[in-house]
């Protein structure tokens, strides 16, 4: 089965910390790297599935962007898009709807809970160690 996913990659950090706050002072963390975005996510998860997997989407060329890609492609998934060697908003005008759409694409503007195990297969969510 071929399945293609329409979406964001995006690099996702996530802090996960040992034990209680130490306010004032240094708390013990973890922090890893990801690729995420939805479209991302459902590529992970058909490769993980023995589908061959193609993301279709426009990346970065920066280094977060060349991380998330190498994720997704060690993952099995092939990616097709433009890569765009000049990532990030850029300064000028808008017009009023990309505006919006930008506003509207933050999740934590919108209501939307945050993914913190972003571009996990089945076994990785479930905590069943996957072999790289």
């Amino acid at each position: 089965m071929r399945v293609v996913s329409l979406g964001d990659l995006g690099l996702d950090v996530v802090v996960r910390i040992r034990g209680d706050v130490a306010w004032g002072a240094d708390t013990p963390a973890e922090v890893s790297l990801a690729a995420g975005g939805q479209g991302a996510n459902v590529a992970a998860w058909a490769a993980a599935l023995s589908a061959e997997a193609r993301w279709l989407g426009k990346r970065a060329a920066d280094g977060a962007g060349r991380l998330a890609a190498d994720e997704l492609e060690r993952r099995g998934v092939e990616l097709a898009g433009p890569v765009d060697p000049e990532p990030g908003l850029q300064p000028g005008p808008r017009s009023g709807a990309r505006q919006s759409a930008q506003r509207h694409r933050s999740p934590q503007r919108a209501g939307v809970p945050v993914r913190s195990s972003p571009a996990k297969t089945p076994q990785e969510s479930s905590g069943t160690p996957v072999p790289r």
